[in-house]
């Protein structure tokens, strides 16, 4: 059977996906939908006849990929998929068809076609078109998800540029929402604050909600009227959000206003700063859902950015007879900022004071840079002449914001630099702030990302290649002493690939996993183990200890395939990042991805060998007999004797024994196997009164009850027993054969044997293989149903010599229940 990588672990991975499957063919859709939805529990998929039918389902519902037939009446799936495009550029679009070639294919993935898969007999085809499914959706919204962050990311920056720039709080307030008001997917944006009578009050909005605030009473008590998310933001201190108002019982009191202006979701941020309350931020949006949590997070650092700025224009205003007006914006920022003046005749701008964070990250006391030129202090030779063009827009008047970089304690950093020059009303700009916030470690990050992706998409790589590079990369990013990815198979851990090269263990090393107490947490928990630095010593295996460690679990489908893991030993450094986990994490996914589609390419491969032995025994091994019953059949016509007739009628038992064992074999473990607990004794038993016995003896002397599929079990015994009836009695009386089940040494398994004549030991070797027999009534399929059955439930079968001389076989590796 073919299986496909189910990543059901992560919450993410469990969203379900909307699929629209269009074919001409209601049947075929109708068995699509079906088995799609068996195959994948997360598909929802919904169908119709025709491209128009498709598309309009297209427009009312929210879908997620769509499943087109290529030759349908009227409009095929090219057309189809054009119609697709214009209306939805980045939809994840598969071409489904039962006929097409190399040109169908190369059209459609030129058209804009996000994969392209033929029709195909059996489940197996559903199960890789379920995966494609899957991974171009998933594709698809991590896309949506990366130009979401981007959004965001660009939104905040606005907002701040619009925090820096107001001159007061009402100008601070209305900027704020103008701007949030004027981005997508907002509506309209206010913020305001309790007025005495407990009601909530908008002091400042932008967007249209044309007279919803006129409309609607808010309040903070425990009424319905403060239920919603404006008055639990505003009693909780936290961000409080409805996401679907239609749906939202809290939101009945202003629900028909909402619905009037299209409103479908709410989100409300307190303004705290430092325990001072300055209101309450409300944004409106205008689809359900659409405050994920990295929109409420951008919703928190706004909130505390626009409390900060109200903060600082509040503390101006009170400071303003004293001209601090750079308080709150100046000498609490976070970030380094400093202030300085302009003397653009002398093109000198000279700092006049710097904040704390300016000093800890450049290294410098105020006193050491104040007086001097800031190109003098912080900027590098390379960037003197970016450094000029910003000096002249600033004395311009303008601000100005740039990627820079610039000397630091540590060296040479990145920067958003951020430069705001100010000045009496109408006259030239007589100084300037300037504002650095570090984007270097952001910048690392997106380089090893980068670095990654273009490990994990060079196809010229080999599997191995690529996953020693991660071991790599990850150690430099991480700045561990040591990187390794291990094999787990029962108590033994193997140590597939590791880095550095000179690390005290080495690739193909094989230790008890006792050995290592960090892996074997990881795969006994199936999850993500970190330890940090104050967490005590665990001994590694060459006797040191580890300071730092990160392990992920590798999986193979749902088990535990190893682990993917940094390590320091006897190291001082600083505990692992979300960044970092979240980094190990992805490539830990990549790897276990790798080995199922390898996986899956190897049984296809064994499936097309079953497949390809089966028609060869079909076509040669029944022929035969079919042969032998039609000349029988000519000769009864002719001559009328009955003798023929017998003999058609064993040629007709042979065909049936051939298709019974081809079809036993041909369906071999697709249904896996149903383990319980099975007595072998009483089993061979029961298996002795439905098998041919020919006068011959059972001993039942095993006394073991085996783990095993009861089913599959008798299949094996009656098995073994025929095969030993069938060649081990010569057919003289006194030589009916006697059969011996019994257990090995030690228990580890059991025994099928018989004092017959045995079998060669030339010729051992191919007992197992499909059409092989010895007999002239035999099919040649048992005895590799016997292997078959052994396999899938983990054993190992060989065949030997008895004790009596005949022929034994010997099941190992078995579990005892």
């Amino acid at each position: 059977m073919v299986t496909e990588q189910r990543r059901g672990d992560s919450p993410e991975n469990e969203e379900p996906i909307r699929v629209l499957h269009v074919d001409d063919d209601p049947g075929f859709v109708e068995v699509t939908a079906d088995v799609l939805e068996r195959v994948e529990s997360r598909l929802d998929v919904v169908s119709e006849t025709s491209a128009a039918d498709g598309l309009d389902r297209l427009t009312e519902a929210d879908i997620d990929c769509v499943v087109s037939d290529y030759q349908m009446p009227g409009t095929d799936g090219l057309a189809f998929l054009e119609a697709v495009r214009e209306r939805t550029p980045e939809l994840p679009f598969i071409l489904y068809t039962g006929k097409g070639s190399e040109d169908v294919a190369s059209d459609a993935l030129s058209a804009g076609a996000t994969d392209y898969l033929q029709k195909a007999a059996g489940r197996e085809q559903y199960e890789i078109l379920a995966n494609r499914i899957e991974n171009a959706v998933e594709s698809y919204r991590a896309t949506k998800r990366a130009a979401t962050l981007e959004r965001i990311r660009t939104l905040a920056g606005e907002v701040n540029k619009e925090l820096l720039r107001a001159t007061d709080r009402p100008e601070l307030e209305t900027r704020v929402c103008e701007t949030l008001s004027g981005a997508d997917p907002y509506q309209f944006a206010w913020i305001g604050g309790v007025d005495d009578d407990g009601r909530v009050r908008a002091r400042a909005s932008a967007g249209a909600e044309q007279g919803y605030l006129d409309e609607v009473t808010i309040t903070i008590d425990d009424q319905a009227t403060g239920q919603g998310p404006a008055g639990r933001a505003l009693r909780q201190q936290r961000i409080a959000v409805s996401q679907d108002v239609q749906a939202d019982s809290d939101f009945q009191p202003w629900r028909a206003a909402a619905s009037e202006r299209d409103v479908r979701a709410v989100a409300a941020v307190p303004l705290s700063h430092d325990g001072t309350e300055y209101g309450l931020l409300a944004v409106y949006a205008d689809r359900a859902g659409a405050f994920d949590e990295a929109e409420r997070e951008m919703l928190r650092e706004l909130g505390n950015d626009v409390a900060d700025a109200i903060d600082s224009q509040q503390t101006q205003r009170e400071l303003r007879r004293e001209r601090d007006r750079r308080a709150a914006l100046f000498d609490h920022a976070p970030s380094p900022v400093v202030a300085g003046d302009v003397n653009a005749a002398e093109n000198f701008f000279p700092i006049t004071d710097v904040n704390g964070a300016f000093e800890a990250v450049f290294d410098f006391d105020a006193e050491e840079v104040v007086g001097k030129d800031v190109g003098e202090v912080i900027v590098p030779a390379g960037e003197q002449a970016g450094h000029q063009r910003f000096r002249e827009r600033v004395s311009d008047g303008e601000t100005v914001q740039a990627e820079v970089t610039r000397i630091t304690a540590t060296g040479a950093r990145e920067f958003l630099l951020t430069v705001i020059p100010h000045g009496e009303d109408g006259s030239a700009p007589d100084g300037w702030y300037a504002w650095y916030t570090d984007i270097s470690e952001q910048q690392e990050r997106q380089a090893v990302l980068r670095r990654a992706h273009e490990v994990t998409g060079n196809l010229d790589r080999s599997f191995d290649e690529q996953v020693e590079q991660l071991l790599v990369l990850g150690r430099e990013a991480l700045d561990t002493d040591v990187a390794m990815f291990t094999r787990v198979e029962g108590d033994e851990i193997t140590v597939e690939a590791i880095d550095p090269p000179d690390a005290p263990l080495s690739a193909g090393d094989i230790r008890p996993i006792g050995e290592f107490a960090y892996c074997e947490r990881v795969v006994e928990s199936a999850q993500t183990v970190v330890r940090g630095r104050a967490e005590g010593d665990t001994p590694l295996v060459d006797g040191r200890h580890i300071d730092r460690y990160l392990g992920v679990p590798v999986l193979l489908g749902d088990e535990v395939y190893g682990t993917f893991c940094f390590y320091d030993v006897d190291a001082d450094r600083e505990d692992f990042s979300e960044w970092e986990r979240s980094f190990v994490d992805l490539q830990s996914n990549w790897i276990g991805a790798q080995l199922t589609r390898r996986q899956t390419q190897r049984e296809l491969q064994r499936q097309n060998e079953r497949l390809d032995e089966f028609t060869s025994v079909v076509s040669h091994d029944l022929r035969n007999p079919l042969q032998v019953l039609q000349t029988s059949l000519n000769l009864v016509e002719e001559t009328g004797e009955t003798a023929h007739v017998e003999r058609c009628r064993r040629s007709v038992d042979r065909m049936e024994r051939l298709i019974d064992d081809l079809l036993a074999l041909a369906r071999g473990g697709e249904d896996g196997v149903q383990m319980t607990a099975v007595d072998v004794d009483s089993t061979v038993e029961d298996c002795w009164h439905h098998v041919e016995t020919d006068g011959a003896t059972l001993r039942a002397e095993s006394d073991l009850v085996v783990t095993a599929d009861a089913e599959k079990l008798r299949q094996v015994l009656e098995n073994l027993i025929a095969n030993a009836v069938e060649h081990g009695t010569t057919g003289d009386a006194s030589e009916r054969v006697t059969i011996t089940v019994e257990a090995l040494d030690e228990r580890t398994g059991f025994a099928v044997a018989d004092d017959g004549r045995g079998i060669p030991e030339d010729e051992r070797e191919r007992v197992f293989e499909s059409g092989y027999s010895t007999g002239d009534g035999g099919t040649g399929f048992g005895l590799a149903i016997v292997e078959q059955i052994a396999d899938l439930h983990g054993w190992d079968v060989s065949v030997t010599e008895s004790d009596a001389g005949g022929a034994r076989f010997e099941f190992s590796g078995v579990d005892l229940a």
